[in-house]
């Protein structure tokens, strides 16, 4: 198992008293360190052999981050990391706070609202890129979670 200031460094740093909490001016500044945060704990752990449920939950979410265009289900990734799909729907929600499903439509949304914010893309477009085989339940997913359709959140939010 890898030291836990290998897998939390920043954590490490703060309690150890030898750095301090990034300064964050905005929201959006925050969002990016956790997210480069997460993705270090991410890559520290898939270099890390798969010896606990926390690498073995951050290797699946990595998986998932990166094969978002496919069809993912909680079944395979239970078996790809040797566990059973009760076993592992039941770690999975205990260490992430989310259900693999919820895991894999946020994960979905979030790609979806960056391809709407910087490409030019049609819907049903950016329905297939993020794993979505039918693009109008791609539209009542997006509005479900976002508020509103895809179209209006490009109409508001496109760079």
């Amino acid at each position: 198992r890898p030291p836990r200031s290998t897998l939390f460094p920043y954590t490490t740093l703060i309690r150890s008293g030898e750095g301090e909490f990034p300064s964050l001016d905005t929201v959006e500044e925050m969002l990016d360190w956790v997210r480069r945060w997460r993705e270090n704990i991410y890559e520290v752990c898939r270099s890390t052999p798969q010896k606990n449920d926390i690498c073995a939950f951050a290797a699946v979410i990595l998986y998932v981050d990166e094969h978002i265009g496919e069809e993912l289900r909680s079944e395979d990734a239970a078996e790809q990391i040797g566990m059973s799909r009760s076993y592992f729907s039941t770690r999975f929600k205990e260490m992430t706070g989310e259900t693999f499903t919820e895991v894999l439509i946020r994960t979905r949304m979030d790609k979806a609202k960056e391809l709407l914010e910087n490409t030019t893309m049609k819907n049903y477009e950016i329905a297939e890129r993020v794993g979505f085989a039918d693009a109008h339940y791609f539209g009542i997913s997006f509005k479900k979670m976002t508020g509103c359709t895809p179209t209006e959140y490009a109409r508001e939010n496109r760079r």
